[in-house]
């Protein structure tokens, strides 16, 4: 005769094994995860969020490795010098006019996945978002930074 223990211990062993205690884990670390995930978006999209006649944009970004005029691929819009706040960014500006709401809205809960994940420090992290809707267009604002191939190829 087993003990009442180890009879427990072979019923959840059991269950494990047809998935049923491991599937309750899963799903209810998937709902916490969703809602903090919702909430840390919000919370972004608010923070990140600028009034584009804050925005203003300057000069196109020209440099050897990116050439400026029809030689550009603008598929995932084009670079600026801009200034926000009297401060120097960069700023890509995207033609969203075709651009679904769900792929914005998806844009913001991939950062709030690296911001939860804590990866911002290792990607190029967005200062400010905005969103004409007038024009349609989309504009992220980025620090500048130097890239390798200033790096390598910088005099001194």
């Amino acid at each position: 005769m087993l003990s009442p223990g180890i009879e427990k211990l072979q019923k959840c062993q059991a269950m494990v094994k047809k998935g049923f205690l491991l599937g309750d884990v899963k799903q209810s670390l998937n709902k916490n995860f969703t809602a903090l995930l919702e909430q840390e978006t919000k919370k972004l999209e608010q923070r990140l969020s600028l009034e584009p006649e804050k925005l203003l944009k300057k000069q196109e970004f020209v440099q050897p490795w990116y050439p400026s005029g029809k030689q550009r691929k603008t598929k995932l819009g084009s670079l600026y010098h801009c200034e926000v706040d009297e401060m120097q960014y960069l700023c890509r500006v995207v033609d969203c006019k075709r651009i679904a709401e769900y792929q914005i809205d998806a844009y913001f809960t991939q950062l709030a996945k690296y911001q939860l994940l804590k990866l911002t420090q290792f990607v190029v992290f967005p200062q400010h978002v905005s969103l004409d809707d007038q024009s349609g267009f989309l504009t992220v604002v980025e620090p500048k930074h130097k890239s390798l191939y200033q790096v390598l190829h910088e005099d001194g």
